[in-house]
């Protein structure tokens, strides 16, 4: 908790969180001169606002011992064919609500520069809106389920429950 008083805290504000009672009143940041009527419930942030967002590049700061997002992207890269390693690393897309984070993007950046080759090209994409980014992945699925792609692109949990993983690995890795 910030030991600033509220008018010197440039860090704080207050998130009044949505009611999901009606299914319209949607969260948003309280202004300062607004007041908070009996239904709203307030959350009120200070530093959170940055420490919450660094543990996902950093989650020793809680003493968990793995790596944050940056090296579990360049993991799943080193795991895959090093014939479409760079292919990959050239088409992330940021989805999901942490994308909107300020800054996340330039940060995955820097970090993921740093681990993977220099020879590879190094492209980022976001939603092409900050409000989509949270629903890109769904949409996503959608559209490839409708294309019908999707079949071509799963494994049935039969088939999956009969080979396990070598289903898997017989559809999608035949160039192995």
């Amino acid at each position: 908790k910030s030991k600033l008083p509220k008018k010197r805290n440039n860090l704080r504000l207050e998130y009044v969180l949505p009611t999901h009672v009606d299914g319209k009143t949607l969260g948003h940041i309280k202004s300062a001169t607004d007041k908070t009527t009996d239904d709203e419930q307030v959350l009120v942030l200070s530093n959170e606002r940055i420490t919450v967002p660094e543990l996902l590049f950093s989650p020793s700061i809680l003493g968990l011992k793995q790596g944050g997002i940056a090296e579990a992207i360049a993991e799943s890269v080193k795991a895959c064919h090093p014939d479409i390693q760079a292919l990959l690393v050239s088409n992330i897309i940021l989805t999901g609500g942490s994308s909107k984070f300020p800054g996340f993007e330039e940060r995955l950046k820097q970090d993921l520069r740093a681990l993977i080759p220099t020879d590879f090209e190094l492209n980022i994409k976001t939603a092409d809106s900050k409000e989509d980014a949270s629903l890109t992945a769904w949409k996503g699925g959608s559209m490839m389920v409708k294309s019908g792609a999707f079949s071509k692109y799963s494994v049935s949990r039969q088939l999956y429950n009969e080979y396990g993983t070598d289903a898997c690995k017989r559809k999608f890795f035949w160039y192995v």
